[in-house]
């Protein structure tokens, strides 16, 4: 669900969700206005965005200070549950918010991409290795030896993505989420309790559980894809958005129009428009910042 990089600035995942409200109070689309961001993530109950000066801005839920963003420059963020994380300039990540089990506690080194998770996170090397650190349910941090150009970390499941395309991943298989199909990928999502990966060829696979059809991917060719809480949100290659799975928040009644990044969350969806401008979509959030 949630892996943010340097090359995640072109096409991102993310990460379960905060969503938004409209104007009167009801769940809907929310639109920036004046911001003009390169990424944006939804966490849990909270999402953060990325603006074109390398400013990490993060809003929603704050109990644990998850959206008082560290200040300095970014390449990259990612809105877990109750954590945020961040890649500086120099490849350094940094994490706050909750930190009861050791979620923001990053070992030291330099790094090319991060991805904060409920109660973990996971990070890859610059040398390519992953390492993952916080709550070791069902074996989430154990990251398998190898070299990987793409991670990713939700609730029950990790993955990542070898050199040579071959996904591999780890924890909770209650659902088969650890059970990858047969294929060479071009990108990996971990959702809660299921995983979505595309092939070179724009073809959308998912498997793990399938309870509200989080896991039934409509017919189409599509650049990139999120894995939510239960649902899923992607982009078709000509730039318009498609979600499906739970929709009792609305989170995956796309807004029309073309986007260039879009990131599933929890109970609402975030997407970036060709300007810059982030809209959200779903439930149990606020306003994106303008």
């Amino acid at each position: 669900m949630r892996w943010l990089g340097v090359a995640a600035l072109v096409a991102c995942v993310v990460v379960a969700g905060a969503g938004v409200r409209a104007p009167d109070g009801r769940p809907g689309a929310v639109t920036s206005r004046v911001a003009i961001y390169s990424q944006v993530s939804a966490g849990a109950f909270h999402s953060c965005a990325l603006t074109t000066d390398g400013t990490g801005v993060c809003w929603g839920y704050n109990k644990y200070r998850e959206t008082r963003v560290p200040a300095g420059r970014y390449l990259a963020m990612s809105a877990g549950s109750f954590h945020s994380c961040a890649l500086t300039t120099d490849g350094r990540a940094i994490c706050w918010g909750n930190d009861h089990q050791g979620q923001t506690r990053v070992p030291a080194g330099r790094y090319t991409q991060i991805a904060a998770a409920d109660r973990y996170t996971c990070a890859l090397r610059t040398s390519g290795t992953g390492v993952c650190w916080g709550a070791d349910r069902y074996g989430v941090t154990r990251v398998p030896n190898g070299r990987y150009r793409q991670i990713s970390a939700d609730d029950h499941v990790a993955c990542a993505l070898t050199r040579a395309g071959k996904a591999v991943c780890w924890g909770d298989s209650y659902n088969n989420e650890t059970r990858v199909p047969a294929g060479r990928y071009t990108q990996i999502s971990a959702g809660s309790t299921f995983v979505c990966a595309l092939t070179g060829g724009g073809r959308a696979v998912c498997w793990g559980d399938e309870g509200y059809g989080e896991t039934k991917v409509p017919p189409g060719r599509y650049a990139q894809i999120s894995a939510g809480f239960a649902h899923t949100c992607a982009l078709r290659v000509d730039g318009s958005g498609a979600c499906w799975g739970d929709n009792t928040w609305g989170q995956r009644d796309v807004p029309p129009g073309r986007y260039t990044q879009i990131s599933a969350g929890f109970d609402h969806s975030c997407a970036l428009r060709p300007n810059g401008t982030a809209v959200c979509w779903g439930s149990n959030g606020t306003r994106v910042p303008e």
